[in-house]
């Protein structure tokens, strides 16, 4: 009986943006109108540059929470409001209406001219697009009112920078990565001041890492998406803004800023390592080895632990694709040493559940009783990652630790003998079809399906006399997954999927079907097609 599993897919969860932190904005325009609320008296005069400067602070967490975290916009304004409220001790109800009644205002709504105050009520609006527009109309309003013409001076650099940080922002949270691009690097054209005091260069550069940290995110962000060579050179982009940085923390009082660069630049290195070609693949992957190892050298275990174990991580992951199983799961197990669900619950989840992928590719190549050890710990890890995944919060990632559970304690119910444990990969195969659809997760589905029709066979194997729904049910999924796989652009898969029908059908004595599913292999396998369709024709003759 011919059957065979498709290869896991490893994912890797940990997002990029989570490493910005925020630096205050202050409004470009100071325009004092005052807005009268009921509210509190300490808001009665909140003016228009104060809320510019609240909406100001709301993007830089937008742009840093919500991408980091896919986190919903409503979410977080709720949760930016509740702090602030806090801090003005008042309601957060009542920081929503102070803001609604702002937003609504007949003077804010009406004054077109003030393009930074356009750019800030947009945003809230959650119309990001014309946000960033006004944002960039606003740096040209205040390069037309410049007193002195001719080169910009740095107190006028200053003022103009934050319009552009804050229209790449709402670029971002509209998803055009493009343009927050231009706008971010529009940005940093505005602080190369050759001619500035000491005292300045100090506040520059430190303007400087904050929009090359921005920068370096989007560039990512952007060449993930995009992929393919493209994707690639973005990737390139993000490595040098990187080394800029790096350049720029080489100093003692520095060095949390210059590891948290050095983790950076280990990522971006992996996934250029993920779009690149074998050869160069493991090239890179080196490089973010060394990028990570790096970072180590300031993220001890004993002073920064939870950055010591996220280290751990992704230099387990790194290893993985490098094929250095017995290193990953160590680095895993570390990581794994000092994470808890309780405290860093994405970062626990996601090292379980590359831990479960590690331990389950390391017993298929060992021999029991290693192999049986190294399944059950599989399947202890899986279960732990699902402790923190859920299929509402974390779908995706649910639903590939239902699938690699599935395949756990396919391989464990197989060697062991036991049909509970076949019964338990189908459910959790089943778990995972709900998320991995045929029209969002097309190969995920066909894969999942070809591997609970082999779980359903085998189990079906093992039950009394056989089980002729589950053989039944075991074809259905078969039959499913040839939706999707096809003998052109996926033909092994294709394959295995025909034999195995094949072979049901024969077990079901259903020689008609079996013998066509046979002939459709016999371009691919032709002796062992005619051999099967000879034995099936003198059985169906008999």
């Amino acid at each position: 009986m011919r059957k065979c599993f498709t290869c896991l897919t490893i994912l890797l969860v940990f997002p990029y943006l989570s490493w910005l932190h925020a630096q205050e904005i202050k409004p470009v325009d100071s325009t004092a109108k005052a807005v009268d609320t009921a509210v509190g008296s300490s808001f009665r005069f909140f003016t228009n540059a104060s809320f510019i400067t609240v909406i100001g602070q709301l993007s830089l967490r937008a742009t840093e929470e919500a991408m980091a975290e896919k986190v919903n916009p409503v979410v977080l304004y709720d949760q930016y409001f509740t702090e602030f409220a806090r801090e003005h001790h008042i309601s957060p109800e009542q920081v929503r209406t102070l803001m609604n009644s702002w937003v609504q205002g007949n003077m804010v709504k009406e004054d077109d001219a003030n393009a930074m105050l356009q750019g800030a009520r947009h945003f809230y609006l959650k119309q990001y697009h014309t946000s960033s527009l006004y944002y960039e109309q606003a740096v040209w309003q205040q390069d037309e009112a410049r007193s002195v013409p001719g080169a910009i001076q740095t107190e006028e650099a200053e003022a103009l920078y934050p319009a552009y940080i804050l229209a790449g922002n709402s670029s971002i949270a509209s998803g055009d990565y493009k343009r927050a691009i231009r706008m971010y690097r529009q940005a940093d054209s505005l602080l190369l001041l050759p001619a500035a005091t000491e005292r300045t260069y100090a506040a520059i550069y430190k303007k400087k890492n904050y929009l090359y940290t921005l920068l370096a995110a989007t560039l990512v962000e952007a060449g993930s998406q995009l992929g393919g060579k493209a994707g690639y050179n973005l990737l390139t982009e993000a490595t040098l803004v990187e080394k800029t940085l790096l350049a720029n923390y080489k100093t003692a009082t520095l060095v949390q800023e210059w590891a948290k660069t050095q983790s950076q630049l280990g990522t971006i290195l992996h996934l250029q390592g993920d779009m690149a070609a074998d050869a160069t693949s493991d090239s890179l992957y080196m490089l973010s080895i060394d990028a990570y190892n790096d970072a180590l050298t300031v993220y001890t275990q004993k002073d920064f632990p939870a950055d010591w174990a996220r280290m751990q991580l992704n230099l387990g992951v790194v290893l993985s694709k490098l094929g250095a199983i017995k290193e990953a799961i160590a680095s895993f197990r570390s990581a794994l040493g000092i994470l808890t669900s309780a405290k860093n619950p994405r970062d626990w989840a996601s090292t379980a559940y590359h831990l479960g992928n590690m331990l389950q590719c390391q017993a298929g190549k060992a021999k029991d009783p290693e192999a049986t050890e190294l399944f059950t710990e599989s399947i202890k890890a899986y279960k732990q990652a699902l402790e923190v995944y859920t299929n509402k919060t974390t779908p995706e990632e649910w639903g590939w630790t239902q699938h690699n559970l599935g395949v756990s304690l396919f391989e464990q119910g197989r060697r062991l003998g036991e049909r509970d444990l076949l019964t338990q990969a189908a459910a959790a195969f089943r778990q995972a079809l709900t998320i991995q659809t045929k029209d969002c997760f097309p190969a995920a589905w066909a894969s999942t399906q070809y591997n609970l029709g082999t779980a359903l066979w085998e189990e079906s194997s093992r039950a009394a006399g056989g089980n002729v729904a589950l053989l039944a049910d075991a074809v259905t999924a078969y039959e499913s997954a040839l939706a999707y796989y096809t003998h052109k652009d996926q033909p092994e898969q294709w394959f295995n999927v025909q034999n195995g029908l094949g072979l049901l059908y024969e077990q079901q004595k259903e020689w008609a079907a079996a013998i066509q599913h046979f002939e459709n292999i016999r371009d691919m396998e032709p002796m062992y097609a005619a051999q099967k369709v000879n034995e099936l024709r003198r059985k169906a003759g008999r």
